[in-house]
C-alpha cells in the first residue's frame, strides 16, 4: 500500500512539474513578444518586462526543486522496491 502512495504521490508532482515547465515556457515566449512589440510608453513595455522576468525567476525556481523532489523520490522508491 505504501509503494502505491509513493508512486501516486510521484505521479502527481510529475503532472505538476509539467505544468510548471510548460508555463515556463509559454511565460519565456511572452517575454520574447513583449519585447519584439511597440510600447506606446516605453516605461510601462519595461514595467511589464520586469514582471514577467520575476515570474521567469520565480517559476525556474520552482521547476528546480519539483525536479530535484521527484529525483530524489524516484531514488527511494528505487531502493524501497530492492
Amino acid at each position: 500500500m505504501e509503494q502505491r502512495l509513493t508512486e501516486s504521490d510521484i505521479a502527481v508532482a510529475l503532472k505538476h512539474y509539467e505544468r510548471v515547465c510548460t508555463e515556463l515556457l509559454d511565460t519565456r515566449l511572452r517575454k520574447t513578444l513583449t519585447e519584439s512589440e511597440p510600447a506606446a510608453k516605453p516605461a510601462e513595455k519595461e514595467a511589464q518586462l520586469r514582471l514577467i522576468a520575476q515570474k521567469i525567476a520565480l517559476l525556474e525556481q520552482h521547476s528546480k526543486n519539483l525536479r530535484e523532489e521527484l529525483l530524489k523520490a524516484g531514488r527511494i522508491d528505487v531502493t524501497t522496491r530492492q
